[in-house]
């Protein structure tokens, strides 16, 4: 266990686990995201090497129907497996993936009650503004927990989240919060070990990858920016705006491959462009009976895009009996 002595006031600040980050998902994306043998969030929890948990509701009245996906790791881990996961939720809600900088939507997080002063605090106030975000808290419900909502782009939301859980961190390290706050009723609060999340860590395939770029786009506001069309509940009476381990029901993801069907960008290419790849587009013309006569009959198109991990669109015909194809991915894997 990692101790620090805090020089100044004699006291003793210990990290004895590591605060996960626990995402509110409405009912539809949660049921989309989790459909079938959710090969890829395994695949999500397999590149970033964080422990993934998915529970069927937060236990909050209002929002009952609303499932939780907690990430435990280190913040790497949260933030690489929390990026992916985030632009793939606002992919469902129509975020268009080539201008995901244009495009606020909503992320929630569940949180304990003891952390509700703190979140509410104008240097939390203050450090989730000067990134773009909103953020608006409610008020808390039994059991003892309650709801953050940030608004913001897929970049502005995670870098928001991470802010808060970085105050989450401190509170723990002084036992203000405990394990058991993190978990669901009757669940076991067992976390797991700070040395073995810092393993996985390093084993992870997406290890030594920025989670996402710089924040570098500029702050987008007024009529360029889209919204999302009002989905959730509003906030529930007294909630506050400030500016800009498996459990009954639940079920942990760990590694396991991915399989997605092709000639749709796959989870692995997001979750590569969400740890700092960038898109960029190459630009083919064949013969078009090659194309039409064997190679997408035959399924080697769609082979091709599962491998490599990009999207292949097909353009129209072209002069001399050429069709064009179209490469999105990184730029790596379009050489592959």
């Amino acid at each position: 266990l990692a101790r620090v002595v805090v020089a100044d006031t004699g006291a003793q600040v210990r990290m004895d686990f590591l605060v996960p980050w626990r995402l509110s998902v409405p009912q539809q994306l949660f049921q989309s995201m989790c459909a079938g043998d959710s090969s890829d969030m395994k695949h999500i929890a397999r590149i970033s090497g964080a422990r993934i948990d998915v529970s069927t509701s937060t236990g909050i009245p209002a929002h009952a129907d609303s499932g939780v996906l907690t990430l435990h790791g280190t913040m790497w881990q949260k933030r690489t497996a929390g990026r992916a996961l985030v632009d793939w939720m606002f992919d469902l809600l129509g975020v268009d993936r080539l201008n995901w900088w244009k495009f606020s939507r909503r992320l929630s997080t569940v949180l304990p009650r003891a952390a509700h002063e703190m979140v509410l605090s104008k240097e939390v106030c203050e450090s989730v503004r000067v990134i773009g975000a909103q953020m608006t808290v409610e008020a808390p419900t039994q059991p003892d927990r309650f709801l953050v909502h940030f608004e913001g782009n897929a970049q502005q939301v995670v870098s928001a989240v991470t802010r808060v859980n970085t105050f989450m961190q401190d509170l723990a390290d002084r036992d203000e919060v405990n394990a058991s706050d993190f978990t669901d009723e009757g669940a076991d609060s067992s976390m797991p070990s700070v040395s073995s999340l810092v393993r996985a860590a390093r084993l992870a395939p997406a290890a030594g990858i920025a989670t996402q770029p710089p924040h570098t786009h500029p702050a987008i506001v007024g009529s360029d920016i889209v919204h999302e069309a009002p989905r959730a509940p509003a906030p529930s009476v007294g909630s506050t705006a400030c500016p800009a381990a498996p459990s009954k029901g639940s079920t942990a993801f760990a590694e396991s491959p991915s399989s997605q069907a092709a000639c749709e960008i796959p989870l692995q290419t997001r979750a590569i462009l969400s740890a700092g790849g960038v898109l960029s587009q190459l630009s083919l013309l064949l013969p078009a009976n090659a194309v039409q006569g064997v190679l997408l009959p035959r399924g080697h198109l769609a082979e091709i895009a599962k491998t490599c991990s990009v999207q292949i669109d097909l353009g129209g015909a072209q002069e001399e009996g050429k069709t064009g194809l179209t490469l999105t991915g990184t730029i790596l894997a379009n050489t592959l």
